[in-house]
């Protein structure tokens, strides 16, 4: 089961948004010793659920919606979630909006 820390729960409460999950995989090239590398990256945004209706059309399809403590969860069908699973803040930078990340989770 997907859950949410208390601090990006806070956050979230009140304002109508949810948490929207997002895989990410960057190719590097390194010209000078031929060597190209893959990175895996999971990525967490806090929008409003209209947003994700217009801007990913096919969510439906590719993503899987949890809910917890009323707040919607969307993630990509690709992955993979372990029974502990838990959305978090990131440590908060002054004059920075906070950001998310998630524990338990893999692809």
């Amino acid at each position: 089961m997907l859950k949410i820390d208390n601090k990006a729960l806070d956050y979230v409460k009140g304002q109508n948004l949810c948490f929207f999950v997002k895989c990410q995989i960057d190719d590097i090239k390194c010209d000078c010793c031929r060597t190209e590398a893959n990175f895996k990256k999971i990525d967490v945004k806090v929008m409003y659920e209209s947003e994700i209706k217009n801007y990913y059309e096919d969510y439906e399809d590719n993503y899987n919606i949890c809910e917890y403590k009323n707040v919607k969860i969307f993630v990509p069908k690709s992955i993979k979630l372990e029974d502990d699973a838990i959305i978090y803040e990131k440590v908060k930078l002054p004059f920075r909006n906070p950001s998310f990340a998630i524990k338990g989770a893999s692809f």
